[in-house]
């Protein structure tokens, strides 16, 4: 049975050590696994840009492809609909988190790094 995300949401925790964890959390009801892309773009809504970023998939995420390494991934969600990665960036910086699901884009807003 198919079944279309009903929304999604992309938020990111409080930089620690030059990390921010990132997790994108599919609205569709009830449980179930779903395939994100997500990208790192240094304006919203553009093309993946891999400067500055370590990217690492936590536990629980499947990494399906690394479409650019440390920019650009096809993510296989928890069962809850969870995808999530660590964004490492050393010094000042701002990024924007897009998601990508059933055919949706979904925009972090504006994440700082500070100096």
């Amino acid at each position: 049975m198919f079944r279309a995300a009903g929304g999604a949401a992309v938020t990111a925790a409080a930089e620690d050590a030059n990390c921010r964890r990132i997790t994108v959390q599919a609205s569709s009801p009830g449980s179930s696994r779903l395939l994100v892309r997500l990208w790192i773009a240094d304006t919203e809504y553009a093309a993946p840009d891999a400067t500055d970023n370590t990217v690492a998939v936590v536990a629980g995420t499947t990494q399906i492809e690394a479409i650019t390494a440390h920019a650009h991934y096809l993510l296989e969600t928890s069962a809850t609909g969870a995808a999530q990665i660590d964004l490492t960036i050393a010094g000042a910086a701002t990024r924007y988190v897009m998601a990508e699901i059933d055919g949706r884009i979904y925009s972090s807003g504006q994440l700082d790094w500070a100096a």
